[in-house]
């Protein structure tokens, strides 16, 4: 690069009282920029003075540099999964041939909807004889009552009266059983109607969607097996591969945006991984994604950002301090109050700040922002003088 100096005097001309007009001139107010050389062997541009109310308008900024943590992030392209811990094998607690069937594969369903209505003779047997201990029992409390207004007015003897409790806890033993029968096997013992004909409701105990369901109307189910499968889509799972050379730098149960394809996007939360490392030298951590809208699908590829260990940097810029000048990382730095070209050697990064590795100093200060708007100028000046 030739030895050019760019400088852009913060406007102090008027306060210097430069009586040459090299700094300002009202005759070329018109103008914001104004450029000098020196006759050399090789001509340079001193400087180019733009007044601050034009480095506002354009959009620079001045600021000093200063230390601190940047924050780096990884970036790791995957497919949606279901959540195996929101994966339900289904299957009825009772035997029976199923009579109707309110749910097919893919049908949302909620906590508690019936998946199957089946016909069971065990249920019928159980409701039927808990339906007749209850009555049984109601009677023996009514005749309990009354024999003890009876004993009182000593009319019976104390062995009537305990034979009557006597049977009484046999008879409430037996329907004690019968309910923890029914109440198992999840019968409403309210609206024994429909089970004293059989009937029992199949329920699911979860909401999701239903991923298999290969029954039909008239086959015999039993819970030897799973039945059905409910998928609950509200928190899905993905994994994330990481290299084993990068796990000191993740950051454990660590949240994390993506995107999908069409540039939606979402957070998911990392909560555990893998203990081994793959045949890619990869480790797999495990996240999860909330899915309550059922915004996103099982299948689906995504983007995900993946914040990393944050790591110290002596000098911190903006990104938008830095351009190329002539095939170097240069910023313009301010120089007794004048902006100089100034090429610098660049680090780490995070999304909007880069470190500086060697080229400035402590309290420096330096322009960001538009700072094309001061390479556009130095360009033209450059051009113009080589003219």
């Amino acid at each position: 690069m030739k030895k050019y100096t760019l400088s852009i005097t913060l406007l102090i001309g008027f306060v210097l009282g430069f009586s040459t007009g090299i700094l300002w001139n009202p005759k070329h107010s018109h103008e914001h920029l104004h450029t000098h050389a020196h006759d050399s062997e090789e001509s340079t541009v001193d400087y180019i003075t733009i007044s601050p109310d034009d480095l506002e308008k354009e959009g620079v900024l001045l600021k000093n540099v200063t230390n601190g943590k940047i924050q780096s992030y990884l970036t790791v392209y995957t497919k949606i999964l279901t959540d195996p811990r929101s994966i339900y094998q289904l299957s009825p607690k009772i035997t029976g041939v199923i009579q109707k069937i309110y749910k097919q594969n893919g049908d949302t369903i909620e906590k508690d909807e019936p998946i199957f209505l089946l016909s069971s003779s065990d249920v019928a047997e159980k409701s039927i004889q808990y339906h007749h201990l209850q009555s049984q029992l109601e009677a023996l409390e009514e005749q309990l009552n009354k024999e003890s207004k009876l004993y009182e007015k000593k009319l019976i003897t104390q062995k009537d009266l305990n034979d009557t409790k006597t049977k009484y806890l046999s008879i409430h033993t037996e329907w004690e059983k019968a309910k923890e029968y029914l109440s198992y096997y999840d019968v409403d013992l309210n609206n024994l109607g429909r089970a004293m004909h059989g009937e029992y409701l199949f329920r699911s105990p979860f909401s999701g969607k239903i991923a298999l369901n290969n029954y039909q109307v008239g086959q015999y189910i039993n819970s030897d097996s799973p039945a059905v499968i409910v998928a609950d889509l509200s928190k899905l799972k993905v994994e994330i591969p990481v290299y084993a050379k990068n796990k000191n730098k993740f950051i454990p149960n660590t949240t994390f945006s993506f995107t999908d394809l069409e540039g939606d996007k979402g957070e998911g939360e990392v909560y555990g991984q893998s203990p081994l490392i793959n045949e890619n030298n990869q480790i797999i951590f495990y996240a999860s994604i909330p899915n309550d809208e059922k915004k996103w699908h099982p299948g689906e590829y995504i983007k995900i950002v993946l914040p990393t260990v944050s790591q110290e940097a002596n000098f911190i810029v903006p990104k938008t301090a830095i351009q190329e000048i002539d095939g170097s990382a240069s910023i313009f730095k301010k120089v007794n109050n004048l902006l100089k070209i100034q090429p610098v050697k660049l680090g780490i990064e995070d999304e909007d700040n880069i470190e500086i590795v060697d080229g400035l100093s402590e309290n420096d200060t330096i322009a960001y922002g538009n700072t094309f708007f001061l390479k556009a100028e130095f360009k033209k000046h450059e051009a113009e003088h080589e003219h």
